[in-house]
């Protein structure tokens, strides 16, 4: 009831389903008797020490601080949620303290220098130069368009699948952002196109 409201994207669904089954494999394991309502603030201490010493991924190397904290995060959404149907009281997790609450990576972003996006602004140009002596511009003219759109304008990659014609002011010289194309998870392996991809409205980030 919660992720299928309409407010999700199937990528979103998708996410959140695995989260959901890793939290109940969990509980169905490690504390087989326990009632929805009888998870307290010890509960979610010893889940979390769970992940960080015991859990694995499926090739065995041990979760990320990214995992653990996306696992806490569904996990207080859930009681959340359980709190608003009236199957428990109170949400355990607001509880926890700050120091106990796992933390994300930060990860240095990596980004084109100045002379390095000029540089490869350049080898698109000259391929699509190569391109258009051989009467075979179109490939080298879509990509050197998308690169350029994304470096000058900082989209991200589903909002710039998503823009139309439309969306573009010739007059302002503006472009109206209000599309974000996902891959739909649960077709991925469709072999129609439409099929695999979800189209939404963008959240005004």
């Amino acid at each position: 009831k919660h992720v299928n409201n309409g407010k999700h994207t199937p990528k979103t669904i998708s996410f959140y389903n695995y989260e959901a089954e890793c939290i109940k494999k969990y509980f169905e394991e490690e504390k087989p008797k326990i009632k929805l309502a009888q998870i307290d603030k010890e509960d979610i201490l010893d889940f979390l020490n769970y992940c960080r010493n015991e859990a694995t991924k499926e090739n065995g190397e041990p979760l990320s601080a990214t995992t653990i904290k996306h696992h806490f995060g569904t996990l207080r959404n859930v009681l959340d949620f359980a709190v608003y149907m009236d199957y428990t009281k109170e949400n355990p997790c607001k509880k926890i303290r700050k120091e106990d609450k796992p933390q994300k990576e930060e990860k240095e972003v990596d980004f084109l220098e100045e002379d390095e996006a000029l540089r490869f602004l350049a080898c698109l140009d000259s391929e699509v130069e190569k391109a258009f002596w051989k009467k075979n511009h179109g490939s080298a003219l879509y990509w050197k368009t998308m690169c350029n759109t994304l470096i000058l304008t900082g989209l991200r990659r589903g909002e710039l699948i998503g823009l139309q014609w439309k969306d573009y002011d010739r007059k302002s010289l503006c472009l109206h952002v209000v599309r974000n194309v996902t891959l739909n998870t649960k077709n991925k392996d469709s072999k129609e196109p439409q099929e695999k991809i979800h189209i939404g409205t963008t959240k005004g980030k």
